[in-house]
């Protein structure tokens, strides 16, 4: 049984995992709740790619600076509350 799965672990890590786009884009708003949940109350677009990075994504800085601008300066457990939809 030496050497199953071998071949997945020889890739880079964002080819073993594929998403649709739609859950590629929650990656963001994750990121933010994660930073706030964790007690910054505002969270900025380097504090989110500061922890998307350091699980190996990639990060695009236009939907970090979005995500900052929709939600900065709002309560996360509020926003959660009242089901506010977020733009995507």
């Amino acid at each position: 049984m030496q050497g199953r799965g071998k071949k997945n672990m020889e890739k880079p890590r964002h080819e073993l995992v594929s998403c649709p786009v739609r859950l590629k884009k929650m990656r963001y708003l994750a990121a933010y709740m994660l930073a706030s949940l964790g007690g910054n109350k505002n969270p900025s677009a380097s504090d989110i790619e500061k922890i998307l990075s350091s699980v190996g994504i990639e990060v695009d800085k236009e939907r970090s600076k979005k995500i900052v601008s929709e939600l900065g300066g709002k309560d996360i457990n509020e926003i959660i509350s009242n089901e506010e939809g977020i733009k995507g």
